[in-house]
């Protein structure tokens, strides 16, 4: 399923991922409306886009759906970079977060790990989202702060940071596999991967 506040994109994104293949329950807008449809229709993913990520109430739908359809995965696409949006759609529970400007090939990446119950997000939109999670000023911020702790001894790490020698090779490499923005200064809001 496929909502969006604009529902010319609404409707281009699920032409696009019918004609790869996938079935779309339907195409709909305004976003604020998918929580009743999603219910309704109970689809493995679905993906809602807005323009305002970081709006009060704009993740309200989401926060409904996982509350009367915990099973179905939400996927936000949104603008970037916002980390306090990325936070916003992370806390109130969806599955992942992909830009407005993926290709549909990462939207459809997105989409798979989505249905694997992993969570969809590229590492470089997810650098500023966790830290706005625990900055005050965020609406989802619960007025106390989660301090990280060491898995194995169970001390807190000084100013919540994991030391570089403690993060795993593998979990490293996977995010080197990903390609940094390539331009030093964002075109249109955008940073070209």
């Amino acid at each position: 399923m496929v909502v969006d506040d604009h529902r010319l994109l609404a409707e281009a994104l699920a032409s696009a991922l019918k004609l790869r293949g996938h079935r779309v329950l339907a195409a709909a807008a305004p976003a604020a409306g998918a929580a009743e449809l999603v219910i309704t229709r109970a689809p493995e993913v679905c993906l809602i886009g807005t323009a305002t990520p970081d709006e009060p109430g704009i993740f309200d739908p989401v926060v409904k759906i996982k509350k009367e359809r915990p099973q179905v995965a939400v996927l936000v696409l949104g603008p970037v970079p916002n980390p306090r949006g990325i936070a916003a759609a992370f806390a109130a529970g969806a599955s992942g977060y992909v830009r407005h400007d993926e290709r549909i090939e990462g939207v459809e990446r997105a989409i798979m790990k989505a249905r694997a119950g992993e969570a969809a997000v590229a590492p470089q939109l997810l650098q500023g989202a966790f830290s706005e999670l625990l900055n005050p000023a965020n609406i989802f911020y619960g007025g106390k702060s989660v301090q990280l702790k060491n898995p194995t001894s169970g001390l807190p790490y000084a100013g919540n940071i994991i030391p570089a020698s403690e993060l795993s090779p593998n979990g490293l490499g996977i995010l080197k596999a990903y390609p940094l923005p390539n331009l030093a200064v964002p075109i249109n809001g955008n940073n070209n991967l």
